[in-house]
């Protein structure tokens, strides 16, 4: 049986950012898998996110807005200086070749495509990988150290029973022949849109150019849509509010995707089937990254990758080896503070009960505080004294009934 050091078992997001991390040469000393089911190229998703000064992904983004727009369901307008944020706009398919240049040129790091079938517990307290039968290499391998962001067999029907939406989109990347209205500025949130069943529906608007742009319709409800349902909110949207008639734009992609927004214990479920298996952390959305009042979940990874990262390099010997730990899954139990998943609990408790629009609420927050006051909170970087005048901007006695859980 091939042992490693350290095992990553999925190449999405946080996977290959971690890939990337330990391809570097101060890790050369590690032996390192990266396992996945699928070869991941093209431009299948986008990762958008808000950023104070310069990050790790600069080189490789689309493009980056410091000033944007804001729209209430009334028709506010609030312009919108993200400023020390950027919010930046990170396509997958430069992601997915710059993680493929990387890791091809690290010769401490492998990369298999095949799906892990199993985690067990190997003889010696490591955890072992059952992968499917594959052209790669083995069907058994093992490490000290697995980070796991497949996904958890059952868990959405559990997560499920406690509060929940899905934060579900699809997007039009358009081209036109006249310049686009307000090519120059970015649109973060348009809540001049139909509320759906009650729940916040909003459509941001990426200028990449003055006459191509990302145009994306997103919906905060317990179920996603199929693709067809998404088609006549984005029309309306690009005749009506961006002034455009059919045959003025062609659509060139199209992008679809969902994140849940759930307060579920993802680490907890973890635990629970895998009792025994000390050495395996989930990472990614399956490490419960996404963030449950907003499902924004791409910062939330890269913080939790840097936390697994200092503590890799705590354990590292001078010989390029790491050292044993007894339990990397309490070492690397990476959690904002308390008071945010209470926050998180009554923004979300909120949207799904529907005791205020959600719509007007956002409108709240954006109107009453300061944007990087409010990007940090969304973060959950902020300072308490902040986190007091954003609850103040909300309905405090709703919000104060759903963070007691009334």
């Amino acid at each position: 049986m091939k042992t490693y050091d350290v095992i990553i078992a999925g190449g999405g997001a946080a996977g290959l950012s971690l890939a990337c991390a330990l391809a570097e040469p101060r890790w050369a000393g590690l032996r390192i898998l990266v396992v996945d089911a699928q070869s991941k190229q093209g431009h299948d998703r986008t990762w958008c996110y808000w950023e104070r000064g310069e990050g790790p992904w600069d080189a490789l983004l689309s493009r980056r807005w410091e000033t944007m727009d804001f729209f209430g369901p009334g028709g506010k307008e609030l312009p919108l200086d993200l400023r020390p944020y950027a919010y930046k706009m990170l396509r997958s398919g430069d992601f997915y070749a710059h993680a493929d240049r990387v890791i091809a040129a690290a010769p401490h790091v492998d990369r298999w495509q095949t799906r892990v079938e199993a985690y067990e517990k190997a003889s010696n307290g490591d955890v072992l990988l059952r992968l499917q039968q594959n052209s790669e290499g083995p069907t058994t391998v093992q490490a000290p150290l697995v980070l796991a962001s497949t996904p958890l067999e059952g868990w959405e029907k559990e997560a499920r029973q406690g509060l929940w939406l899905e934060q579900h989109f699809a997007g039009y990347f358009l081209r036109t022949d006249e310049d686009l209205p307000r090519h120059d500025r970015g649109t973060l949130m348009d809540f001049r849109v139909e509320q759906v069943g009650g729940y916040p529906c909003f459509v941001y608007v990426l200028p990449l150019e003055p006459r191509y742009a990302l145009v994306e319709y997103t919906v905060f409800s317990p179920d996603a849509w199929t693709l067809e349902a998404y088609r006549p909110h984005l029309e309306a949207y690009i005749h009506q509010n961006m002034g455009l008639k059919p045959g003025a734009y062609r659509v060139e992609e199209v992008e679809q995707g969902r994140i849940p927004m759930s307060t579920w214990d993802f680490g907890a479920a973890w635990r629970r089937r895998y009792p025994e298996l000390t050495g395996l952390v989930p990472v990614g959305v399956m490490g419960g990254l996404a963030r449950p009042s907003t499902g924004y979940t791409f910062r939330n990874i890269q913080h939790h990758n840097l936390a697994i990262l200092q503590s890799l390099a705590k354990a590292l010997l001078p010989t390029g080896a790491l050292a044993p730990v007894a339990s990397w899954r309490d070492r690397l139990n990476y959690r904002p503070a308390q008071r945010f998943g209470w926050y998180d609990q009554a923004l979300l408790r909120v949207l799904v009960e529907q005791r205020y629009p959600g719509a007007n609420l956002f409108e709240r927050l954006f109107a009453g505080n300061s944007t990087p006051d409010l990007l940090a909170f969304l973060d959950g970087e902020s300072r308490f004294s902040a986190e007091i005048g954003i609850m103040n901007s909300t309905p405090r006695r709703i919000m104060a009934t759903a963070m007691l859980g009334l």
